[in-house]
């Protein structure tokens, strides 16, 4: 999060924005962007505006020599915005990788609406379940599209808008 980058944002103005990590604890991977497009647009024009020379990073530093922020800056950044907002887990302030579990918790939720819907088309064709025709009958891309509006519609809830 710390060192992302503008390079790394990847068909932001298609129907299939993500972004791309070379580097990461579980290896290379591709991250669908589903939802904040504009809150990354709003931020990228703000830096294009407050610096001279930017470096492309999304949170810099010029302090830094890496050019962006610490991820124990991220971390701290996180816990201050958790303390003024009063939200606690357990009494206590939420770590960040909550927001990781709070992600999946709702992508599983968008996912199950998804195969709500695929029941209706299984039962037609005769399939022995909606997963059999998610997994074996859609392509990615198929699969893709139809999980975008229901996780933009729970994101959405989730976050007031």
């Amino acid at each position: 999060m710390a060192r992302l980058h503008v390079n790394q944002f990847v068909g932001v103005d298609s129907d299939d924005p993500h972004i791309e990590f070379e580097e990461r604890k579980n290896g290379p991977s591709t991250v669908s962007l589903l939802y904040g497009l504009d809150a990354y647009r709003e931020r990228q024009h703000e830096l294009v505006d407050d610096y001279d020379e930017w470096s492309g990073y999304l949170f810099p530093s010029t302090q830094a020599e890496t050019g962006h922020i610490d991820s124990d800056t991220v971390r701290n950044r996180f816990h201050r915005l958790a303390k003024q907002a009063g939200v606690r887990v357990d009494g206590g302030l939420p770590k960040p990788h909550m927001a990781r579990r709070f992600w999946y918790s709702q992508y599983q939720d968008a996912l199950a609406d998804v195969l709500d819907r695929l029941d209706i088309i299984a039962d037609e064709q005769g399939s022995s379940s909606a997963d059999v025709v998610h997994q074996n009958y859609l392509s990615e891309e198929k699969r893709r599209e139809a999980r975008r509006p229901a996780m933009r519609e729970l994101l959405a809830d989730a976050f007031g808008k």
